[in-house]
């Protein structure tokens, strides 16, 4: 799928967040944003080949609040689809050295949302990401 701009606003398999070792880095090292129920956990850190994207994104909600897997499944639905719209526009990593980043997106509402509601608090909390990812505060 292609956006009106020419980028792709695909989330392919080597874009999402699937290694333990480094969802468990994320939660010790990582660094935290939020704009009001959606909170963002992202670290930095040296790839180890080539080929990695820049970016690798998992979505995470609450089972506490949304008990019902159906629920559960929609919000992130909806967290995967902003995502995807945004990303794009988002991430302009700047300089030449080659930095992956792993960033956990968690839905800590107690009600459903609507997608606007989700797509306008993504562009938010991406563009912060990227305003803190180029000013080179994360680095590790």
């Amino acid at each position: 799928m292609v956006s009106r701009s020419g980028t792709s606003l695909s989330f392919p398999a080597h874009e999402k967040l699937k290694s333990r070792q480094v969802i468990a880095e994320l939660f010790q090292q990582g660094k935290r944003l939020h704009e009001g129920t959606l909170k963002l956990i992202y670290y930095t850190y040296a790839p180890e080949g080539a080929e990695n994207p820049n970016i690798q994104a998992a979505f995470a909600v609450s089972k506490r609040n949304f008990p019902r897997a159906v629920d559960r499944n929609r919000i992130k639905r909806l967290m995967r689809e902003a995502y995807r719209h945004h990303k794009a526009q988002s991430f302009s990593p700047k300089g030449n050295k080659p930095r992956q980043c792993a960033v956990m997106f968690l839905y800590a509402g107690n009600k459903a949302t609507t997608f606007n509601n989700m797509s306008e608090k993504f562009g938010v909390l991406l563009k912060r990401l990227n305003q803190e990812l180029d000013s080179g505060a994360s680095t590790t």
